[in-house]
């Protein structure tokens, strides 16, 4: 990892945009969004800045109205992901992400709401983990719940996931009642059907998912050279054959060979494979604990709520409207956090047998 400790925090920042956003000028008064920062670049921000700092970012320094100014000052505090001194006062939440990680629609969700919950999130096994655990929801849960056992020795716990990390959040939660622990709520965030989560997912990975719909995908291209070629073709076989473990040593193996944007794009391909993979294989069993499906407009196109309340006995439906990745956009953020907090607020072990249904479809 290169290191730059000598730089200071705006010094950081500084070289970072001028590699990542080259001809733009730099106001830190403007939020990421005003900057015309997205996603993706948010992401190469972030794996910059660390590289720079030698310390974890977290994305909530991305979050839609976070200022580039702030970020500044947040990296020149001793630990910028350290516990604060008012968590203690706070109910802590733990989150899984989506199927391709953090990012900063969740920032966005994590802040709005701050003042009254302590939002811990869990990331998912990434590439780093063999196939075996990448396409099994159990493998996969069993790994997070260990973490929250350690993190929570003792109480009750709260559990949130979006999309894709919905349906770790409902095996972690029967992974932990099945060892005797707690789990006063469970919140889904939009956690779509394997249809709908496919559906949504490949609208951002792009046209050159898949092993190449086109005659075109087999032609070399531009300067690129026959071991490069090879890999892509291989790659892409595997990927078609079912052979996803291949696959995933491909990917590791070649990563350093492309361009970030490539690489990202590559992982997404293989990773959204084998979620789909661990998705289509899930067989849940019923879940006790209280659960508040949060559902998008495309969610309840999907069924989603049959789904869920067939195996949640304890099941209520927040219906915020948008799509699937604006749920946490200001309108529809407006009838989550309330739903939520009210959620979180009835949940304690003496009030399980139900959830408020006040503003349920």
């Amino acid at each position: 990892m290169e290191l730059i400790q000598q730089l200071s925090a705006h010094e950081m920042i500084g070289k970072a945009w001028l590699e990542l956003m080259p001809g733009r000028e730099f106001n830190k008064d403007l939020t990421w969004s005003e900057a015309g920062v997205d996603s993706l670049k948010s992401l190469e921000f972030l794996l910059r800045l660390e590289q720079l700092s030698g310390q974890k970012v977290p994305f909530d320094l991305f979050a839609r109205g976070v200022k580039l100014g702030d970020v500044e000052s947040a990296l020149e505090r001793p630990s910028i992901d350290g516990a604060s001194s008012t968590d203690e006062q706070r109910r802590r939440l733990f989150l899984f992400p989506g199927i391709f990680g953090d990012e900063p629609i969740l920032a966005n969700f994590r802040r709005a709401i701050e003042q009254e919950v302590v939002c811990e999130i869990l990331e998912v096994a990434d590439l780093e983990q063999p196939s075996t655990v990448l396409g099994d929801i159990g493998a996969t849960s069993a790994i997070l719940a260990r973490q929250i056992i350690a993190r929570q020795p003792t109480g009750p716990i709260a559990l949130a996931g979006y999309s894709f990390g919905g349906f770790i959040a409902y095996q972690v939660a029967l992974d932990l009642q099945a060892q005797g622990r707690t789990v006063d709520l469970l919140c889904l965030l939009d956690a779509l059907t394997a249809s709908g989560e496919a559906a949504a997912k490949r609208q951002e990975i792009g046209e050159d998912a898949g092993p190449g719909a086109t005659a075109g995908f087999f032609v070399p291209k531009r300067k690129e050279s026959a071991l490069a070629y090879a890999e892509r073709m291989a790659f892409r076989f595997c990927q078609y054959a079912g052979l996803l473990e291949v696959a995933r040593r491909i990917v590791l193996f070649s990563w350093r060979h492309y361009g970030f944007v490539k690489a990202q794009q590559r992982r997404k391909d293989l990773v959204l494979a084998l979620r789909m993979r661990a998705l289509r294989s899930w067989r849940p069993s019923p879940c006790s604990a209280p659960t508040l499906l949060i559902a998008s407009d495309d969610c309840v196109a999907h069924g989603c709520e049959q789904v869920w309340r067939s195996v949640c006995t304890n099941f209520t439906l927040q219906h915020v409207g948008g799509d699937h990745h604006g749920i946490f956009d200001l309108g529809p953020l407006g009838l989550l956090k309330p739903a939520l907090l009210k959620a979180l607020d009835l949940a304690p072990v003496s009030a399980r047998p139900s959830l408020a249904r006040t503003g349920a479809v």
